[in-house]
């Protein structure tokens, strides 16, 4: 069995402050559920003029050659507790996520979404597929600027400015390929609601600059004694 645990970070330069807090996480993780772990450094989609996270859409072809794939932002923190979430799940029908968003918070329905009355919106820094399901899930869009047109982002995210439309892209494209191909979700969060507990295995924020997000990390090691890079 082939698993992938993959993240991007190109030309190695994105948020060192945390990603050095990061990436030791991510790679012990992989070895722990006996993945790969790799990391995307270089762009293939440059032509499109969009921010780097579009790059994620390389999974569309890297995905489909491994039995089971895990995208991990670079800025996502994994604990050393954490479970292999595809023992967890056992599906490979399913696509998992930490957690979703309501898609019309912030995209604009579509012929799928009106037809499946999916309402899923994607949170793209914490992907699992499989074989089954990877080149559905991370299909690129037909016309990117017509995709970004569909995007509003929240109140909060436009009051801060670290989150722009165009950073969003992925989070559409991903919400319009599941109702598209009527792709069965499942959480991190709903699965630990069922068990009864807290999700205490993941720790991401988005909307807040990168000192902000090293503190928080740090708070997280710091309640666990675990040591890091000072």
């Amino acid at each position: 069995m082939k698993k992938l645990l993959i993240t991007l970070n190109v030309d190695g330069k994105y948020a060192p402050e945390v990603v050095r807090l990061t990436q030791p996480f991510q790679a012990q993780y992989a070895k722990k559920i006996g993945a790969e772990y790799h990391i995307i450094t270089e762009r293939k989609f440059e032509h499109t003029g969009l921010p780097l996270n579009v790059e994620k859409f390389q999974l569309h072809k890297i995905a489909p050659e491994f039995d089971y794939t895990l995208f991990v932002d670079a800025d996502a923190w994994i604990s050393p507790d954490a479970p292999d979430f595809f023992e967890m799940f056992n599906d490979k029908s399913v696509v998992f996520f930490n957690g979703i968003d309501n898609r019309l918070d912030r995209f604009a329905a579509s012929q799928y979404s009106r037809r499946s009355n999916a309402r899923v919106g994607a949170c793209t820094w914490f992907v699992g597929c499989s074989d089954w399901t990877a080149a559905d899930l991370w299909a690129p869009p037909d016309d990117w600027a017509a995709l970004i047109n569909t995007i509003q982002t929240l109140w909060c995210e436009a009051k801060t400015g670290q989150c722009k439309r165009e950073h969003l892209i992925d989070d559409c494209q991903l919400s319009d390929n599941i109702a598209r191909y009527g792709l069965k979700v499942k959480t991190i969060n709903g699965l630990c609601e069922e068990m009864g507990r807290q999700n205490l295995w993941l720790t991401h924020l988005y909307n807040c600059p990168e000192h902000a997000k090293s503190i928080e990390i740090r708070r997280r090691l710091d309640d666990m004694g675990i040591s890091y890079p000072v």
